[in-house]
């Protein structure tokens, strides 16, 4: 696979070669906005180069996440986290100059949560907020968690284990047939409830209750 990042350049290359794409940017908001029309130049390269039409499968988005029970713990768990991420990391270690320093984490999040930079919330808020990136995106193959430190180890673990356990197989396909026998139960019930019924009711009819003897020999 190949990066990509806010320009063109990754999604050529990947057309071009037939690889995949790691879209490392889409936490930004420069990001989002180019995941609109990035595939577009991925297809374009793929046929001047050629080769088949690129697999939407193998587009990768990488996007930072954090669950928890209410969205509130969520947020009050990685507020300070990603305040410090933000101002220290992106903005002096790396050099980010034209990101301006936020003053406050909660701020923060919420702002990268609006416009799908980040997934701050609960497992059910997460589903709604990949769906918004499929659509913006009109499909892609993979979710990556990007990996940061933004509470401790033991939140960061919990918020992994929502994600598998609630989130993932949501779209993997994994719990599409006891939803379909939920759906299909609903639909059914009263005539399953009736023919119960029935059942019941005849056999308490063909075993009817024996006569009670009065003990004389």
């Amino acid at each position: 696979a190949v990066a990509s990042t806010v320009t063109p350049t990754g999604m050529v290359a990947a057309g071009k070669h037939g690889i995949g794409v790691l879209s490392v940017a889409s936490y930004t908001e420069a990001g989002i906005a180019a995941a609109k029309t990035q595939w577009a130049f991925c297809e374009r390269s793929a046929g001047e180069a050629g080769r088949p039409a690129p697999d939407r499968s193998t587009w990768r988005l990488v996007v930072p996440f954090h669950l928890a029970a209410t969205r509130e713990e969520a947020m009050t768990d990685i507020e300070a986290g990603v305040h410090r991420w933000y101002n220290e990391y992106l903005i002096h270690t790396l050099g980010a100059s034209q990101l301006p320093p936020m003053e406050s984490g909660r701020a923060l999040a919420e702002g990268m949560n609006a416009f799908g930079g980040a997934i701050i919330g609960t497992p059910d808020e997460a589903i709604l907020a990949i769906k918004k990136l499929q659509q913006i995106t009109s499909g892609f193959g993979c979710l990556l968690g990007l990996a940061h430190e933004w509470t401790t180890r033991e939140k960061i673990e919990h918020s992994y284990e929502l994600m598998a356990r609630y989130v993932m197989p949501e779209f993997q396909g994994t719990i599409e047939s006891t939803r379909s026998s939920l759906e299909w139960t609903l639909a059914n019930k009263q005539s399953l409830m009736a023919g119960r019924d029935a059942a019941l009711a005849k056999a308490i009819a063909k075993h009817a209750a024996p006569t009670p003897t009065d003990g004389a020999g």
